[in-house]
């Protein structure tokens, strides 16, 4: 069978970032795709896989040495809207939603940039850019884009170098 290395730490990035958040989102989960903003009152965040780059071989018994994971670790919460009769959110409240927004952007960055590289696997954690998106249908929030650098299969630790750079055959100069 199969090694599914990838689903595996999608998902403990997921239970690490969700349990970073406070009030925690009532839905959390790994998504397959493009995320829909399906319920974002009670909170939503997931992780996602955006693309992955196999490092080449040096000279091991493996064909890759590593993989590296681009993934996207996001948020939606409620947002403040045009009330039934026309008028728009109050200064306060978008100002406090912002606040809210910023908590949850910090909570996620320091989820990944100091705790996920203790995910068994990952050798390497680089943090991208954070996306705020909205306000759109009631939702706001955002999402870090992040790469983790992991061991594909059994091989020897090989030093990582720079992301998306090869080690040298000859270790570490």
């Amino acid at each position: 069978m199969a090694r599914d290395l990838t689903s595996s730490v999608l998902r403990d990035l997921l239970a690490l970032t969700t349990a970073a958040l406070d009030p925690a989102p009532s839905r959390a989960f790994v998504a397959a795709g493009d995320v829909a903003w399906d319920d974002c009152c009670d909170g939503q965040t997931w992780v996602r896989l955006t693309t992955i780059t196999p490092q080449p071989p040096t000279g091991q018994n493996c064909q890759v040495n590593w993989w590296d994971l681009s993934v996207e670790v996001g948020i939606l919460r409620c947002a403040h809207t045009v009330d039934d009769n026309g008028n728009a959110p109050a200064p306060y409240d978008l100002t406090t939603e912002a606040g809210e927004q910023g908590r949850d952007l910090w909570a996620l960055n320091e989820a990944i940039a100091c705790y996920a590289k203790d995910i068994p696997s990952v050798v390497r954690v680089d943090m991208g850019a954070w996306t705020p998106s909205g306000p759109e249908g009631g939702c706001v929030g955002g999402a870090w884009a992040a790469t983790l650098r992991v061991h594909p299969c059994g091989c020897p630790d090989a030093t990582p170098g720079p992301l998306g750079a090869s080690p040298s055959p000859l270790g570490p100069s």
